[in-house]
């Protein structure tokens, strides 16, 4: 893992530092690395986040956050790091953010990949690393960018991934939903919004040959460079959020 905190700091200094683009426009970052059937790491810089659904005894299913937010307003080891590094934290737009050494700009995760107007000992790009033992009650993991989680909490998430026959199709929706509410709410203003869903365990989706169509996967191992649907492949899709209204 200290090979993956490597990369992302080579990731800024050569997309962010050496061209001297995007200075006040970083990212986050989040991953989840699936290690056979039985354990993950999950890595984490910024706001982004991940979780996992996890089955109970009766059926039902509890969310569970596999990552933490790096973020000013609430999260207060976070502050305390940024105030010892020397940087400043204030109340802009209602919430806590980190500002710039200029004051022009404010922050709202305290780490994040090149936004390094705010002093790279202050905002860091280091992971936060977590190991996850998985088991048979792990059913679905979510990875999403932070523009998903300011209008959906983790547990409405799940619960629109578990009930719908498609999980490609729930993530499609969450997606849309998250961003009519920040139209509703910010007019034309739009936060990126990227979500990955994956089932669990891993072996049930390995093999993709038995959901391609038929030409496709009777090509074997050759290599497939573009995926068709075939008339007769059905697309299951979710159209209305489980408990949410738009």
């Amino acid at each position: 893992m200290e090979e993956l905190g490597k990369l992302i700091r080579e990731a800024e200094e050569s997309v962010f530092i050496s061209r001297r683009k995007g200075r006040s426009s970083g990212t986050t970052f989040t991953a989840v690395i699936v290690c056979g059937e039985d354990l993950a790491f999950t890595a984490n810089v910024g706001d982004s986040r991940s979780c996992i659904a996890v089955e109970d005894p009766d059926g039902g299913f509890d969310a569970v956050d596999l990552t933490v937010d790096h973020v000013a307003a609430g999260n207060a080891q976070e502050r305390e790091r940024i105030e010892k590094a020397g940087g400043r934290i204030s109340k802009f737009g209602g919430s806590h953010r980190v500002m710039s050494p200029t004051g022009e700009c404010a922050l709202a995760p305290t780490r994040s990949v090149g936004d390094i107007e705010f002093g790279q000992t202050v905002v860091i790009a280091d992971p936060e690393v977590t190991e996850v033992k998985l088991t048979a009650a792990h059913k679905y993991i979510v990875t999403a960018s932070d523009g998903l989680w300011e209008f959906l909490d983790r547990q409405t998430v799940m619960n629109q991934v578990v009930n719908c026959e498609n999980v490609s199709g729930a993530a499609m929706d969450l997606v849309k939903y998250s961003q009519s509410e920040w139209f509703k709410t910010c007019g034309g203003y739009c936060d990126d919004i990227s979500l990955v869903v994956c089932e669990l365990p891993f072996k049930n989706w390995m093999d993709m040959r038995d959901t391609l169509p038929n030409d496709l996967a009777e090509q074997g191992d050759k290599k497939i460079q573009t995926v068709r649907r075939s008339e007769n492949q059905e697309v299951i899709r979710c159209h209305t959020l489980t408990g949410l209204q738009n």
